[in-house]
């Protein structure tokens, strides 16, 4: 009686061998990677011809087409004595925006101890005002509330509590400002930057 072992040898041996392919030469040097010879067998997964030179690796960047080039295109891959920037090509323009430079000044005001009354302390400027910071130096004293266009009360937007700043540098107000303080003869301290221009219409 056969074995088990028996029967996988018989059937081990009944197996047909692997296929084997040959390639004919296509005329290319056959010491080339991945380049069969005449004759040479070759044995694949699949039926697919095998690549010509699959290790080969471009030196250098390849250039696409169909891409639209920046104006640094050219100077990619070139030679170094070519690699010189010429006007307008690759180089960056400085431009500076007036309204991120301020020159800063600084002043001090009472507060008005009257609710809803008073003058502003600064009023709107005939360009722009870029920069403007208010604080309440005082530690102890009551809180300083800041009007725009009105004047100021306990009901006004603004309320700075004693030791805070409060600082405008990108949208900055351009009203006339008022100040009422909680308690009478308290300080503010502010300071502010105007630049030439005109508010747009």
């Amino acid at each position: 009686m056969a074995t088990k072992r028996d029967v996988r040898r018989r059937l081990h041996a009944a197996a047909p061998a692997a296929a084997v392919t040959t390639y004919p030469n296509d005329g290319n040097d056959p010491s080339t990677p991945g380049e069969p010879g005449i004759g040479q067998p070759l044995q694949y997964a699949s039926d697919l011809a095998p690549w010509r030179s699959p290790q080969y690796v471009p030196g250098a960047p390849q250039r696409m087409p169909g891409f639209v080039r920046g104006p640094v295109a050219p100077l990619i891959g070139a030679p170094p004595s070519a690699t010189t920037p010429t006007p307008g090509v690759g180089t960056a323009t400085v431009v500076l925006d007036p309204h991120h430079y301020a020159n800063v000044v600084e002043a001090t005001t009472t507060p008005s101890a009257t609710a809803g009354v008073g003058t502003p302390f600064l009023t709107q400027p005939a360009g722009l005002r870029n920069y403007l910071e208010l604080r309440n130096p005082d530690t102890n004293t009551g809180d300083i509330f800041i009007g725009f266009q009105n004047p100021a009360s306990s009901l006004s937007s603004i309320r700075i509590t004693p030791g805070q700043t409060y600082l405008w540098d990108t949208v900055v107000p351009q009203n006339d400002l008022y100040a009422f303080g909680e308690v009478a003869g308290e300080l503010l301290v502010y300071s502010f930057s105007n630049i030439a221009g005109a508010l747009p219409p």
